[in-house]
């Protein structure tokens, strides 16, 4: 009884500061519940799929997931909102005693954050719009931050310590009811009644429950807790201080040794190097609100104050190789969004040696703007890139003076433009989404070629701009493309294995990963043995002009036969091989497979 009292006595300020949370936390387990075991309610087992009965129950179960999924959503944004507008009202009453006496000002957030629910369910009630969705997600990070936020100024250096112990208790407490009600329904199962219907709305009831009820309600009571209640346990000193950090600078020195190793060889950081340095930055955050509060500790004391200097360099080459990338490649929705962290991570490291890190708390506010700007208005992750790639098409073509009043002069272009400049065009071309334009360029339109096989207009490449759609112009990649591809059907085919005194199947293959360079096809049969077929391979790949071509030489003829060292034959069934260059140039071998039979002779 004294753990449950406990355990009332921590979630208890949550109930009362909070309760559109723990309410909206209910509709939130209940409705992603009901939306993600919709086909169990709404089950078209047994039945005929051409037939009506089908076509109403499947018709039905849309129309059911139409409303369960909005009212999921949004019930995560009131969740929030009823944080940030509790949080906002209680720094407000503090710093204004004529608002702390106002009782409406003690219910109106939580009326808020209930009526909020309403218009952005009409806002984001559909999914098929992305501009939607980019802006949902927007909205959840951007009242996420300045929640955080408000946290911050309240508690100052005890904020991401506490962040962190509160995970680690919400979690437990969360997975250890989410444990608890799973085993009532297991007794009862077993004991009283026969509960298998809907187990698994049953089963992520529960487990929704724990999490957007228990979790979220146990988190946010810790999480904003008063000052004078947070208590920070010494181990995580030890931990964050002593072993992490350590550790951390091991990362830097990795990354310093790469940029030497740049330097002696003469060439650019790849494009690796940007999430490395990127989560370097993260990490810094991290750990420097993580150790300020340990001014005791000189090792603290540098590390906060000075320890950001070591990231200038890595931060200079990484916005080197980044401008380069982009010069190069233009922007995507990912490049932009890393322009946008790259604009933070300065921001943050150059704050600390300004007045002690005096203002480094602002940092969060300015992320919640540069995701406003990034999700919402005219400047998002979505527009802007189609913008950039856009440009950078057309003006290869107002270069040559083949553009004008938005008509391209195609038939000129294929003589004129060099092969970097094609690659330019046809790397723009592949990043612009005409489908999602409202307003489609003139140019676009006047590609549009009729098919009578389809009886559909398409978008003509080469009738839009002169010359073939082709990965080829691209000088990394013109040298060293090629495929192979051989398929034996069995059944057209079959083996004659009257001839052989055994016969074993064997498979291998191979998949590129980076860091996994592979340049021979080696197969394994029984015993460990191995062959080299990389040579038969390659005399009979043929070029491609991208890595992502099909390779059509597929042969359904009888199966290849090779022998092998100790004598015995393989019998090939099928053999694929796709082969190029990587990020780098280098020659790589980006995936193979091959099976048949190991076969052994009558003597």
């Amino acid at each position: 009884m004294k753990a449950l009292k406990k355990f009332f006595d921590v979630v208890k300020p949550v109930f009362k500061r909070f309760p559109v949370l723990i309410f909206m936390g209910f509709v939130a387990a209940v409705f992603s519940s009901l939306w993600a075991n919709s086909s169990d309610f709404f089950s078209t087992f047994g039945v005929d799929y051409d037939s009506e009965a089908y076509r109403q129950i499947a018709q039905r179960r849309l129309e059911f997931e139409e409303i369960c999924s909005p009212i999921f959503r949004v019930s995560l944004i009131s969740m929030l909102a009823s944080i940030f507008l509790q949080l906002l009202s209680e720094r407000l009453r503090k710093r204004k005693e004529s608002l702390g006496k106002n009782k409406l000002m003690l219910i109106l957030p939580q009326i808020l954050a209930l009526l909020v629910f309403v218009p952005c369910f009409f806002i984001f009630r559909s999914t098929d719009n992305e501009y939607s969705v980019m802006a949902y997600l927007g909205l959840l990070l951007i009242l996420a931050v300045l929640s955080f936020t408000l946290v911050l100024w309240e508690q100052k250096n005890d904020t991401f310590p506490n962040c962190i112990i509160s995970w680690v208790i919400a979690s437990i407490t969360a997975t250890c009811m989410g444990t608890g009600l799973m085993l009532i329904r297991l007794a009862i199962q077993l004991l009283l009644k026969n509960t298998e219907s809907f187990m698994g709305f049953q089963t992520m009831l529960i487990v929704t429950l724990s999490f957007f009820v228990v979790f979220a309600g146990v988190f946010t009571a810790c999480v904003t807790k008063n000052t004078a209640d947070i208590s920070i346990p010494k181990v995580f000193k030890a931990i964050v201080l002593y072993a992490l950090v350590p550790l951390y600078l091991i990362l830097i020195l990795i990354l310093y040794i790469y940029l030497v190793k740049s330097l002696l060889t003469w060439t650019m950081p790849s494009g690796r190097i940007n999430p490395l340095v990127s989560a370097a930055t993260a990490i810094y955050l991290l750990f420097y609100f993580s150790i300020r509060r340990y001014e005791e500790s000189r090792f603290a004391r540098i590390f906060c104050s000075w320890g950001v200097v070591i990231l200038y360099p890595l931060i200079a080459v990484q916005c080197m190789a980044f401008g380069i990338r982009i010069h190069h490649y233009g922007f995507t929705s990912p490049r932009y969004l890393s322009l946008i962290y790259i604009l933070f991570s300065i921001l943050f490291c150059l704050l600390p040696i300004v007045r002690s890190g005096k203002y480094m708390s602002c940092t969060f506010p300015v992320l919640a703007a540069l995701v406003l700007i990034s999700t919402m208005g005219p400047l998002n992750a979505l527009d802007m890139p189609q913008k950039n790639q856009l440009s950078r098409l057309e003006k290869v073509f107002k270069r040559h003076g083949l553009l004008e009043d938005g008509k391209i002069a195609a038939e000129k272009a294929s003589s004129v433009f060099s092969n970097e400049e094609k690659s330019l065009v046809v790397s723009a071309y592949r990043e612009i989404d005409f489908d999602g334009m409202a307003k489609k360029p003139r140019w676009y339109e006047d590609g549009m070629e009729w098919s009578e096989k389809n009886d559909k207009a398409s978008f003509s490449f080469e009738k839009a701009f002169g010359f073939k759609y082709s990965d080829s112009y691209d000088k990394d990649f013109q040298e060293f493309f090629s495929g192979y591809s051989f398929e034996c059907s069995l059944s057209k085919h079959p083996l004659d294995v009257s001839r052989y005194k055994t016969l074993r199947s064997f498979y291998s293959s191979h998949y590129y990963d980076r860091g996994d360079r592979e340049l021979k096809v080696i197969v394994k049969y029984s015993g460990g043995k191995e062959i080299d077929i990389t040579d038969f391979i390659r005399s009979r790949a043929m070029q491609k002009e991208s890595r992502y071509d099909s390779v059509d030489e597929t042969e359904d003829d009888a199966p290849i036969i090779m022998e092998a060292p100790d004598g015995k034959l393989l019998l090939f069934t099928e053999i694929y091989y796709s082969a190029g260059t990587d990020e780098d140039g280098e020659e790589v071998i980006y995936d193979w497979r091959a099976e048949g039979y190991e076969a052994e002779l009558l003597d």
